[in-house]
């Protein structure tokens, strides 16, 4: 995949070559697959965003994902961060190494993005009941 920054689509900032044609990724869209990805994993409790003051994390709700990824464009490939909150009791290592596995490999097998770094931040370990 070839990444580059066109300039008429300040949005864009992916794209590739198909058999069909280009295709365009953003960042949403690769920040949208992550954050479903992320919080299908065991151990996830669920995401959470910095506000603007950062001392402050929220729970994110299932649909609003996409606010718990950064996502950078790098001319050798994609660097994501993810925050999460995780359940008390499970073995953080695990589930850590778990996201970064399922977020690859939906990230390739959906969008052939190749080259991905990512960083998890776990702002916060908690019961699921609340």
């Amino acid at each position: 995949m070839a990444l580059a920054v066109p300039g008429l689509y300040a949005t864009i900032h992916g794209d590739m070559e198909t058999t069909i044609g280009k295709v365009y990724l953003t960042r949403e869209a690769l920040a949208k697959i992550t954050g479903y990805a992320t919080t299908e994993c065991y151990g996830v409790v669920g995401q959470t965003k910095r506000t603007p003051n950062d001392l402050l994390y929220f729970l994110l709700r299932r649909e609003n994902v996409t606010q718990g990824v950064e996502v950078k464009f790098l001319p050798q490939g994609v660097h994501l961060v993810i925050h999460v909150i995780l359940e008390l009791g499970v073995r953080l290592s695990e589930v850590v190494r778990n996201i970064r596995e399922q977020v690859t490999f939906r990230l390739d097998s959906m969008t052939h993005v190749e080259n991905i770094d990512i960083d998890i931040v776990v702002t916060n370990v908690r019961s699921h009941e609340g």
